[in-house]
């Protein structure tokens, strides 16, 4: 199955679906892989640590902003969560509207929702 682009609620009145959406035309584009010359075995990426000049586990990874060269702030899921906005996870219908009132940029993309599990109520 394919990976899911985004997963929430769907809100509509008191009603919360959970659910996730999906890309509802196949992509146009074309992904390669990396593969080695010779022998056509596929590639892998290493993490490599500048620093002390070798390779390094992707455990020891964390995310980091450069608010200035070489100098960085280290920013975790949870801080990344408190920033989000409630939208990040969070669809709600607040109209309905003809669809001559709909602006076409925003159906250039069609998505497809899939509900995730039985419909439960969200504490707003």
């Amino acid at each position: 199955m394919a990976a899911s682009v985004w997963k929430g609620h769907l809100i509509f009145g008191m009603v919360s679906f959970p659910i996730r959406l999906f890309s509802a035309a196949r992509s146009e584009t074309i992904s390669f892989n990396l593969l080695h010359k010779v022998d056509h075995s596929r590639i892998r990426q290493v993490t490599y640590c500048q620093l002390e000049d070798k390779p390094i586990p992707r455990t020891e990874t964390v995310k980091g902003y450069e608010y200035e060269k070489d100098h960085y702030v280290v920013i975790d899921d949870e801080d990344i969560k408190k920033v989000a906005p409630r939208t990040a996870k969070v669809m709600e219908i607040l109209e309905f509207v003809k669809a001559d009132q709909v602006d076409p940029i925003y159906l250039e993309r069609q998505m497809r929702a899939v509900k995730k599990r039985t419909p439960c109520c969200l504490p707003r």
